[in-house]
């Protein structure tokens, strides 16, 4: 039995299979959070047109309360805890956003602009307000969906050119429009703007290859265009290869998410995924900026050296390759005594301790009440 296990062929079935089912239940668990939009929402009567409002916000629930005139205006709101992180809807804004409802309809709601850079939170609200919102829209799945098989299509015709126009719209898409970037808070959490994208990356690398990081993350993307400037026709300057042994500092930024996920905590160890906040907070972009700018000098630096979730999507890859080729996991941390690695480490986790302590300063005075 045990032989007939080892065999390549059943070997492939066997993991496929379960391959399957795991991207099956990943999937669900996925578009669960839109299919109980409505059951984690409340708009509940409190007589003399005064309603108590539950929405589902990205990092909690948002409870207010609002008052309703007989042309079912919103005339009054109060906001009675916000339980969001600051640094995406802080209080304030959250009450500027309701401020903005009063005057209008509920059904009205979609028509007024939303919190900057909080997406979610947005949705969360509005999807409280009107009865029916929270169903799951079909249309734009399948959108996406197309998309992201057209993606993986051209990744195995190897189609270059095309993949290269398929990240851009990819760039407008995930970043620009939706700004849905996934980290690995988010793919533990399951939660994205795009409901599809967390399941379909794992489950693509679980079973194909690693789609979502070669040509679907636009900063992954930004990246590979930094690698296109012509170094070598520029007197002085040179293209650096990532020592082996930097590849590590993805597997021990995983397991530091990984450990403050279970201890319900966030460590803001990505700071690329603030890159399209459109907040106006201008050190914000200076650190994915400066990832872009050693990337010129080191391909793709943050992604094959210190992203964790590109870590948690090149570990399901592997799992693939041993499970259907019987090929023994190499991690790629290779013996280097090299000094250039130190500056490396060094310098990629000094910008995550920066980026720590500047979000860390701004939670700060964004709980400081007015």
């Amino acid at each position: 039995m045990i032989s007939l296990l080892r065999t390549p062929s059943v070997r492939r079935i066997l993991y496929y299979a379960a391959a399957v089912l795991f991207s099956l239940l990943f999937g669900f668990f996925v578009i669960r959070p839109a299919l109980r939009a409505r059951s984690e929402t409340s708009l509940e009567p409190q007589g003399d047109g005064e309603y108590e409002v539950q929405a589902r916000g990205y990092h909690g629930p948002v409870f207010f309360r609002l008052k309703l005139d007989r042309a079912g205006r919103l005339t009054d709101f109060t906001l009675l805890s916000s339980r969001e992180h600051p640094l995406y809807a802080p209080r304030e804004a959250v009450e500027e956003y309701l401020g903005r409802l009063v005057g209008r309809k509920l059904s009205e709601v979609e028509e007024v602009d939303g919190i900057s850079g909080a997406t979610v939170t947005t949705e969360g609200i509005r999807t409280a307000l009107l009865p029916g919102r929270g169903r799951v829209d079909w249309a734009a799945l399948g959108l996406f969906s197309a998309f992201w098989l057209l993606t993986v299509a051209l990744t195995a015709l190897r189609s270059r050119r095309l993949l290269l126009a398929a990240g851009f719209l990819w760039l407008i898409y995930v970043g620009v429009l939706e700004n849905s970037l996934l980290s690995i808070y988010s793919l533990l959490q399951l939660s994205s703007g795009l409901l599809l994208l967390p399941g379909a990356a794992v489950a693509t690398a679980l079973l194909y290859r690693n789609v979502y990081c070669r040509h679907v993350c636009p900063f992954g993307f930004l990246q590979n265009l930094a690698a296109r400037i012509p170094l070598d026709r520029m007197p002085g300057l040179r293209r650096s290869a990532l020592p082996g042994i930097a590849r590590a500092g993805k597997f021990f930024l995983l397991a530091v998410a990984v450990g403050s996920f279970i201890m319900a905590d966030e460590l803001y160890l990505e700071p690329y995924v603030h890159l399209f906040s459109r907040k106006p907070l201008w050190w914000l972009y200076l650190l994915p900026a400066g990832l872009l700018l050693v990337s010129v000098f080191v391909r793709r630096f943050w992604c094959r050296g210190f992203c964790p979730l590109g870590a948690a999507l090149e570990l399901a890859e592997k799992v693939r390759q041993w499970g259907v080729l019987g090929v023994r996991p190499r991690w790629g941390l290779v013996e280097s005594g090299r000094t250039g690695a130190v500056p490396l480490i060094l310098g990629a986790f000094a910008l995550v301790l920066l980026s720590n302590v500047l979000l860390l300063l701004y939670g700060t005075t964004a709980l400081i009440p007015k």
